[in-house]
């Protein structure tokens, strides 16, 4: 297996392999995917196999959250750098590698593995699409998943100079937003945005600002063309006209795109009625947290109010025991195997912990109130869970020991 790996698919395959193909890759591949799409053609003009490229890459995202769902795919848009992406492995996704290719791939990585021999190909006609000086979208882009790339593609693609995006704040957050304690600070999502912007294409220039209302620039910028939403804030681009065309402002051009689904049938509801089909951040909170449990008794003042319980259990017997007192337990295979492919850290909130037991082990839990949860810090707390060369099982054993004889 690879850590990470460039993968070329040809503009013309047929979107029905696409699936098949990623599903291949990730056979080997276990971190990353940088998925470019070649043109056998360079010279032709990029507002002509626009929406080509837009059908392709709404079509790779779509399909890496049903085939690769543990794998950080991006759609590169632009020839740049490869020894950036510090690929072990370059995946050819088409039935005939030109030669060519292989030349110029083997100068920056010496594993070069066809896994297109069965791919199909289509005869294409191309239309012409207009293309913007300056784009504008906005979200909260909160670990960005398939629906916040597709989004931010899809400007970058009809954008000719310049992409603006705003990104929510904590007071916006605070205001409407689904678990709000957990989605992460505002300088760390404009940070990611920034980077996946500069991977899928660097010659753009990017303004990625913070915004506290739901206009941002475009409430004031004169020199806007289009803004990209999705079928969910399709009305709030139309107030942004409305406002626009108060204050004397021209109108954007909106375009929006489709809802990216989860899987290819639909997912029943639960009373959180959270698991719908489609991709979002809301989802993807609540997965954070692993599963939920309803707790049948109130929380007394003698509870810690405002304190998450970082932690992992490794025990069967102590984590059904656990469940029994109404604790939330995460159970840690599933932890390690997410913090390690997905770089994000797992929480099970607990109702009680006493202060001694917090003190005692310290070095394995880590407790935080709710105004400090998940920020910067959470990496920190990621490398004492997860890197620790001690043996945890024995600490953990006696931990949950001890806290089954405390809880509450």
């Amino acid at each position: 297996m690879f850590r990470r790996a460039i993968l070329i698919i040809p503009l013309d395959i047929n979107e029905d392999d696409i699936g098949n193909l990623l599903e291949n890759a990730g056979n080997y591949v276990e971190e990353q995917i940088f998925v470019e799409i070649h043109r056998d053609n360079q010279n032709i003009a990029h507002e002509r196999v626009l929406s080509r490229l837009s059908l392709l890459t709404t079509t790779i995202y779509g399909e890496s959250t049903r085939k690769l769902p543990e794998i950080d795919l991006i759609v590169i848009h632009e020839k740049g750098n490869y020894a950036e992406f510090e690929a072990d492995v370059v995946l050819f996704g088409m039935k005939n590698v030109p030669q060519s290719l292989r030349t110029a791939f083997a100068k920056i990585c010496e594993n070069l593995i066809n896994i297109g021999e069965e791919i199909r190909t289509k005869n294409l006609t191309f239309t012409t699409e207009i293309t913007h000086d300056t784009v504008v979208l906005g979200g909260t882009f909160d670990r960005l998943h398939a629906g916040h790339k597709i989004l931010l593609t899809e400007a970058v693609l009809r954008a000719q100079r310049r992409v603006v995006v705003g990104v929510t704040d904590e007071t916006m957050i605070r205001k409407g937003k689904i678990l709000p304690e957990i989605v992460l600070p505002v300088a760390r999502r404009i940070k990611d945005v920034l980077k996946f912007l500069n991977f899928v294409k660097n010659s753009i220039k990017y303004e990625v600002v913070p915004i506290s209302d739901p206009f941002g620039p475009t409430a004031s910028d004169p020199d806007m063309d289009m803004i990209v939403v999705s079928e969910e804030t399709y009305r709030g681009g139309q107030k942004v006209n409305e406002l626009r065309a108060e204050k004397g402002l021209r109108q954007l051009q909106i375009h929006k795109i489709p809802l990216v689904d989860h899987s290819k049938e639909a997912v029943t509801g639960t009373e959180l009625n959270v698991n719908e089909a489609k991709v979002s951040s809301s989802r993807g909170r609540y997965d954070l947290l692993g599963k939920f449990i309803k707790s049948k008794r109130k929380i007394t003042e003698n509870c810690f109010k405002g304190i998450y319980l970082v932690g992992i259990v490794g025990n069967n017997e102590l984590c059904e025991a656990l469940r029994n007192r109404n604790q939330v337990v995460i159970e840690s295979d599933s932890i390690k195997m997410l913090q390690k492919s997905s770089g994000r850290l797992f929480v099970s909130i607990g109702n009680q912990m006493d202060h001694e037991i917090i003190e005692k082990c310290h070095e394995i839990w880590c407790c935080l109130s709710s105004e400090s949860f998940l920020t910067e810090k959470m990496s920190e707390i990621a490398d004492i869970l997860f890197t620790t060369s001690v043996s945890l099982d024995s600490q953990l054993d006696k931990t949950w020991k001890s806290l089954l004889e405390r809880s509450c």
